[in-house]
């Protein structure tokens, strides 16, 4: 096998093969490998498609990202196979995946896997056939154990048993062990089995005639008195134009013997026909709606866009408009000047929750010209509409995260709604930020790209102020809506009032109570599911803790278990303290599902649901909650920061925040920026229709300045108190940097590996770095976490440092030490 190369010096729009091609796999490997190009390929080969090549032992699969013109110096295995017709990527897709890989430290092939519907990329099995001539009783005969027993038994049931059927049930060394003896007395042998994709074109049986109308209706007169339901199919083909699908066909009697007699004379043909999945079925198709008069600063930002698009440029605009100012009607009118000159346009939101809401926004304005993209879709239904995208049947695609690698072939403008959202950057790799991808691809395509927020991210105001980001601003609610009033509660005095501290606030209730009468909705935020954060033995103070990683277990009263969030891992409430044997176990803390409870026992009449992980999956669980609420049907809707998101629900007029502290007091530098937008967005839910919005903020810190802003809801005066902190701190939006994440079963395995990586950086001019230190997450999954973080004012040099470091330090896989490197981090966790 070849050694790899670097992304860097491939060229994705080679023209045309020539002996070697460089494929990038799926897989944890530094560059793509070089592979020989048989005679026979070469026709079918080209950049951008799928081929099944040999490694190891095994078949994989991988795509085609260049054809370099030297081999290096190792014997070539060559290409076995091209499995696609056309590229499954074109040249500016290849070029954006590869940058993605480089600037975000990831393998070229996991890029590119994130960017393809999931089952394209698919992974080969190994499977067990009998040799020609070999019968399983000679199999048994030949040799008696009880491994083979077992293969001949499962050979009897399929002439191909997988090598992991067999392994299951012998345990993977008796089964290698077999197989080998086996195998070497040609019995049998073990082969690769490239698996069909589940993500395939749904296709229909349709019969259609092959004879002329003429015919057709001369042979129907002659079965009509012997067979008359041959002559019937002949007449409802002829009626139907010549052709029409089996079901149709068959539609209120029975037809399938005549339509097998009809086959053997040869009059009717079968045909498969695709019949797409559709994810629009739910939605307004039909394009009714009409664009609004757009209001002074509307009309002031999208003279601005239609400027950019006019003239094919690229450039970064940052819509800065409050809750409720109109962003998304600036969004549907450029989209609009973009499709009249014949582009193409996407839109990103952070959230799948958030897709029903704005698919039907476009669909009720662009009709079946919306595509939606996201794995929110059941499998076939996201593979269909990838399918569309790419042959250019959908101008407007909206989808969360991976969308920004959709195939739209004449794209022309880019939008990213609640652009500051954390959700759009990946936690595994590849680790990569979809607002930055979608300004890197409308940098690489010349085109705008709009970068709507009420709380933008800081980094983006701070490239506004430098003048690398168009700002446009929205600075007032449309029509006679208003800003929601917002109130702060502050809990150290609700708890010297009542002695015990309450769950919702006298002032919440009162308000709750107010609006609920009045016919309104409300919203309660608790950042936190689960029922209680914790189990504490209130005996001798124990917590009971997660045995695989350093957190409490939150207990969940609905499945009455403790569950750990980041593992997984569940118990039983114990029937006494694992410590002192004490019988006083009890839930400390607050979470979704005791709010909810304490909701429906305080507004016995109101209608109540909770809106969290535990009760929503996939789109259609955020959709089913959401439909009640926009219906009217619900009155009251507890949930986590999901429901703060892009929402516009104008039966909603109080909304309450409760222990706002939680992000507040996280161990990172961004909990201020984060409870901030939290807050705002919360707030901003209220008050979008006639009656006025209502505001109300329960926490243990109201003089903090992001409580204090959120409660005016001004962003300038928070930006004014955060700005200078991360400026003395060397901290974005200020610097650029890179953690690395050094995890081991044996936390001194890690802290070794951390250290000599932070003496690497630190040897190297324009770096510097903070750590190393142990992760504020000590222990995950059982394996211990240190981590340090490396700055620098310039991104290249800074990745450049960072690749030398890992260069020269620890190989990973030694004493299982892994090393994650994540460019731009969000989290420090």
């Amino acid at each position: 096998m070849a050694k790899g190369q670097s992304n860097s010096a491939l060229l994705p729009g080679a023209k045309g093969p020539g002996p070697y091609a460089a494929v990038a796999l799926p897989l944890p490997l530094p560059a793509p490998l070089t592979y020989s190009i048989p005679r026979g390929l070469a026709p079918a080969l080209r950049a951008g498609v799928r081929v099944r090549v040999p490694l190891g032992r095994r078949e994989v699969t991988g795509y085609v990202v260049g054809f370099p013109a030297e081999a290096p110096p190792a014997r070539l295995r060559p290409i076995l196979e091209v499995l696609d017709e056309r590229p499954a990527l074109d040249e500016h897709l290849l070029e954006l995946t590869r940058w993605t890989a480089d600037y975000y430290f990831a393998p070229w092939g996991e890029v590119i896997r994130a960017a393809l519907p999931p089952e394209l990329t698919t992974a080969t099995r190994q499977v067990i056939r009998l040799t020609p001539g070999t019968t399983v009783a000679a199999l048994r005969a030949a040799d008696d154990s009880p491994t083979t027993e077992r293969l001949a038994t499962l050979l009897e049931r399929g002439a191909a048993v997988p090598v992991r059927a067999l392994a299951r049930r012998v345990g993977p060394a008796a089964a290698r062990a077999c197989l080998s003896r086996l195998a070497q007395g040609g019995l049998l042998h073990v082969e690769p089995v490239l698996p069909t994709p589940r993500d395939q074109p749904r296709t229909t049986r349709w019969y259609a005639l092959v004879v002329s109308p003429e015919e057709a209706r001369r042979q129907a007169e002659a079965l009509r008195s012997r067979a008359p339901r041959q002559a019937e199919v002949l007449e409802r083909l002829l009626q139907a134009g010549g052709e029409l699908p089996a079901g149709e066909l068959r539609r209120g009697t029975r037809t399938a013997a005549a339509e097998r007699a009809l086959l053997g004379r040869g009059l009717l043909s079968p045909r498969a026909r695709e019949a797409p999945r559709d994810p629009l079925a739910e939605y307004p198709v039909e394009a009714k709606e009409n664009p609004l008069p757009p209001t002074p600063a509307q009309a002031e930002a999208l003279s601005t866009i239609l400027a950019a698009l006019r003239s094919g440029r690229f450039g970064v605009f940052l819509l800065f408009g409050v809750t409720g100012s109109g962003k998304t009607e600036v969004y549907l009118q450029a989209i609009a000047a973009a499709l009249a000159a014949g582009r193409q346009a996407l839109v990103l939101v952070p959230e799948i929750a958030l897709t029903p809401a704005a698919t039907a926004r476009f669909t009720a304005r662009f009709g079946r010209r919306v595509a939606p993209l996201h794995s929110g879709l059941r499998p076939g239904e996201r593979f269909d509409e990838w399918r569309r995208i790419r042959a250019g049947e959908a101008d407007i695609v909206v989808g969360a995260r991976s969308a920004v690698f959709a195939p739209l072939p004449r794209l022309g403008l880019l939008i990213v709604d609640e652009e500051q959202d954390g959700a759009y950057k990946q936690e595994d790799v590849p680790r990569y930020h979809a607002r930055d991808v979608a300004v890197m691809r409308a940098r690489l395509l010349g085109c705008p790209v709009l970068l709507g927020s009420a709380t933008p991210a800081l980094e983006s105001y701070a490239n506004a102020e430098r003048g690398r980001y168009n700002l446009l601003r929205l600075p007032a609610r449309l029509g006679e809506s208003r800003l929601p009033t917002v109130h702060v509660v502050d809990m150290r005095q609700e708890l010297a009032k009542a002695r015990r501290l309450p769950l919702v606030s006298a002032l919440l209730r009162e308000r709750m109570t107010a609006h609920l009468g009045r016919g309104g909705q409300v919203l309660l935020l608790l950042n936190r599911r689960g029922y209680a954060a914790a189990l504490l033995c209130r005996d001798c103070g124990l917590i009971l803790r997660c045995p695989r990683c350093s957190v409490s277990l939150t207990w969940h009263a609905t499945v009455a278990r403790a569950l750990c969030h980041h593992c997984g891992s569940s118990r039983k409430l114990p029937d006494a303290c694992p410590e002192c044997r004490g019988s006083r176990v009890r839930h400390f803390g607050v979470g979704t599902e005791q709010l909810e409870r304490v909701v429906l026992e305080t507004f016995s009449g109101a209608r109540v649901a909770r809106m969290d992980r535990d009760t929503t999956v996939g789109a259609a669980g955020y959709r089913a909650i959401l439909s009640r609420l926009a219906a009217g049907s619900l009155d009251v809707l507890v949930g986590t920061q999901m429901i703060a998101k892009g929402h516009d629900f104008p039966g909603v007029t109080l909304v309450g925040v409760l222990a706002a502290d939680i992000t507040l007091n996280l161990p990172d530098y961004r909990a201020g920026e984060r409870t901030f937008a939290l807050l705002t967005q919360m707030v901003g839910r209220s008050g979008r229709g006639r009656d006025p919005g209502e505001g109300i903020i329960q926490t243990f810190a109201p003089e903090h300045y992001a409580i204090r802003s959120a409660l005016a809801q001004d962003y300038a005066a928070f930006y004014r108190e955060e700005a200078p902190i991360r400026r003395a701190l060397r901290l974005p939006p200020f610097t650029r940097t890179v953690r690395l994440l050094c995890s081991a079963p044996a936390e001194g395995s890690a802290r070794a590996a951390a250290e000599r990586l932070a003496g690497l950086l630190q040897s190297r001019g324009g770096v510097e770095v903070d750590g190393p230190a142990p992760a504020p997450l000590l222990r995950l999954r059982g394996r211990y976490r240190w981590h340090l973080l490396a700055k620098g004012r310039v991104a290249s040099t800074l990745h450049r440092a960072v690749r030398a470091a890992l260069a020269g330090g620890p190989p990973p896989g030694r004493q299982g030490l892994r090393i994650e490197v994540d460019a731009d981090p969000l989290d420090l966790w």
